[in-house]
């Protein structure tokens, strides 16, 4: 039942089921690892021969990251828990700041998007820029990785706001 569901869906969008089977295990395989899944699902496409820029395999796309999201919340569902019942307790707590830690975080990135993103569509269209984008990250994680830096604690308002300029570049 579900092969046919999986089936009837990919034609809807124009490709096969082996083709939607391998970009959903792309997707989910990477969104978990410190690489960019969004630019590994677009070099699969590409390899595949599908665009998930068209409207209806847009659909697709926005249905692996939904997928994406609900499987995060079902493995990480105590914790989802415990920070939702302390964002709505009366009092400043320390689910209150880290939730609030993660907005500050997520400033910069929706600056970037809001102001950058035809000019950012444009440039990640190319198949040769996300996979220069890509070696980059991989130099980065790896001189991430080689410089061992300190472990903290505790991250500040301040360092979140700056793990959200790293995030946006």
């Amino acid at each position: 039942m579900f092969l046919l569901s999986l089936h009837d869906f990919s034609v809807f969008l124009k490709m096969t089921t082996l083709q939607a089977i391998i970009l959903g295990l792309v997707q989910g395989l990477t969104e978990f690892l410190p690489v960019s899944s969004s630019g590994h699902l677009m070099l699969a496409s590409e390899i595949l021969n599908t665009d998930l820029s068209a409207a209806d395999d847009l659909t697709f796309s926005l249905t692996l990251h939904a997928a994406t999201v609900l499987s995060t919340i079902v493995v990480l569902w105590r914790e989802v828990w415990r920070l939702l019942k302390g964002v709505f307790s009366r009092h400043f707590n320390e689910e209150q700041a880290y939730v609030l830690k993660i907005v500050i975080s997520m400033i910069p990135i929706g600056i970037v998007g809001f102001c950058l993103m035809d000019y950012i569509e444009a440039a990640f269209s190319s198949v040769l820029v996300v996979g220069i984008m890509l070696l980059v990250t991989a130099l980065l994680l790896t001189f991430a990785y080689k410089a061992k830096p300190r472990q903290k604690e505790n991250i500040s308002y301040r360092d979140a706001f700056i793990i959200g300029v790293a995030q946006a570049f």
